[in-house]
């Protein structure tokens, strides 16, 4: 399973797009998303699919990381923990 997230960072830009491009596994991307969620430059982030909330580890604290974003968008075709 393939995770995609859109991170915007906060700039004096008024938007800019980070993408975490693909790696090996999507366990590296999910970390690699983590890490920037927890540096605190992440105001918003996109979620297309997935539900890393509870797919991811819980070691890797998605969900906690995921709490320091202000602005949270995930596309689903249900409800879930994300």
């Amino acid at each position: 399973m393939v995770f995609r997230f859109l991170l915007l960072q906060e700039s004096l830009e008024l938007v800019k797009y980070t993408e975490i491009p693909e790696s090996k596994s999507s366990l590296d991307s999910i970390k690699e998303a983590v890490e920037m969620m927890n540096s605190g430059n992440i105001s918003t982030i996109v979620m297309i699919g997935g539900n890393p909330v509870y797919d991811a580890p819980s070691e890797i604290g998605f969900e906690a990381a995921l709490k320091k974003v202000s602005h949270k968008v995930h596309f689903s075709m249900a409800k879930n923990e994300t």
